[in-house]
């Protein structure tokens, strides 16, 4: 009785976290799936928003070692949390930007709110994972996330359509509100069910910081690199009249969607066969790169389909690998996302300078880096 009680347990706790980073994703989500276009009304160039998404993807994850060793230091992993997700607020600030540049400093707010707050949240969720299964964790985690994901941008399409840029970053406050409420009663309910297993879940150190897991580290590493953002994406779509800036939104909903129900299938999967699972999922979509920079309309949809099932792999098994290869911790999270995140920065940043120069480089430089990045997952697929 008292294993059913606690497994029922697991799962509210795990259902309310997906909760609020469905609020979130609403808010963030939302705002990228029309910054890219909003950008280029305001002025800015291809390299601009590049730098801008690669930034704030650095800053996101980059940062998140820093946050993930001083949450394991103070136990502050609640303080983080609650901090990280108020400067969702930052998104709606938005609306009162006239220049690019404005718009850029809101959005990077928003992303340093994300590496506060991410390392924390991804340990508390990994602490109830042994109760439960850490790919089914992290899958059932990013559907529910991603279903904000896919409302978001439709919500802002469908005001793009009627008001403007600025109020469908006005309306972003509400949801934001609603998250930051939403993870105070997450944490009552945390305290109160889960709390009595806290620390012996996390007890079971494997390997410690060894070669394996920096191989790891930079196998992550170079998927970011040649994993454009949508903001890119969006761009192309844009410059290239694939379609209407309201039906881009649409576009990045459909992306979301995608992502929600492979990262649930992948997290099943992944805790039945393990690493391998992870390998196959990257080598299955690494032809992305040549559909979805495409100049017909229906090989980018098909392109978009790919790329977001590797974005689903990103957010749930690619995170529950690192057990395969450490102590799940803060300290371990930041790792994993600094090294991520610098691969977002200098990847985003490169694909928007190439795309100045010939979309063929750009397909060429994201398709190779993607072909490194499987041949160490490989490596480490028959290692360890």
């Amino acid at each position: 009785m008292r294993s059913f009680k606690v497994f029922n347990s697991v799962y509210i706790v795990i259902f309310l976290f997906g909760l609020v980073s469905f609020f979130g994703d609403i808010v963030y989500e939302g705002a990228k799936s029309i910054l890219g276009q909003y950008m280029f009304f305001l002025g800015a160039s291809a390299f601009a928003i590049g730098l801008v998404a690669g930034l704030g993807e650095f800053i996101s994850f980059a940062f998140r070692i820093f946050f993930g060793y001083l949450a394991d230091i103070k136990k502050s992993y609640w303080i983080m949390v609650i901090i990280g997700y108020g400067l969702l607020i930052s998104v709606s600030l938005i609306y009162f930007a006239s220049v690019w540049q404005m718009v850029a400093l809101f959005f990077l707010l928003e992303r340093l709110g994300k590496a506060i707050r991410t390392p924390s949240r991804d340990f508390l969720v990994s602490v109830v994972s042994s109760k439960f299964g850490i790919g089914k964790t992290f899958g059932i985690h990013e559907f529910i996330d991603q279903l904000g994901a896919i409302i978001g941008p439709a919500l802002l399409g469908y005001i793009l359509l009627i008001k403007g840029y600025k109020e469908a970053f006005l309306f972003l406050f509400i949801p934001a509100f609603l998250c930051l409420l939403l993870i105070f009663y997450t944490k009552f309910i945390y305290d109160k069910n889960v709390g009595d297993f806290f620390e012996q879940t996390r007890s079971d150190e494997k390997f410690g910081f060894n070669r394996y897991f920096y191989l790891y580290l930079l196998s992550s590493f170079f998927i970011a690199l040649g994993y454009s953002d949508f903001v890119i994406i969006a761009y192309h779509v844009k410059v290239n009249s694939l379609t209407s800036d309201s039906f881009i939104p649409l576009i990045y909903s459909l992306a979301m969607f995608v992502d929600a129900v492979f990262a649930l299938f992948f997290g099943f999967w992944y805790d039945r066969n393990g690493k391998v699972v992870i390998l196959l999922g990257f080598l299955g979509v690494i032809v992305f790169p040549f559909l979805v920079f495409s100049t017909s309309f229906w090989f980018l949809i098909i392109g978009v389909v790919l790329w977001s099932i590797g974005k689903g792999l990103q957010e749930s098994v690619l995170k529950a690998g690192i057990s395969n290869f450490v102590k799940i911790s803060g300290k371990s999270f930041g790792m994993f996302y600094f090294f991520y995140g610098l691969g977002c920065f200098l990847g985003s940043s490169i694909i928007g300078y190439l795309y100045e120069i010939s979309i063929y480089w750009v397909m060429f430089f994201s398709f190779v880096s993607q072909l490194i990045a499987v041949f160490i997952l490989y490596y480490l697929t028959i290692k360890v």
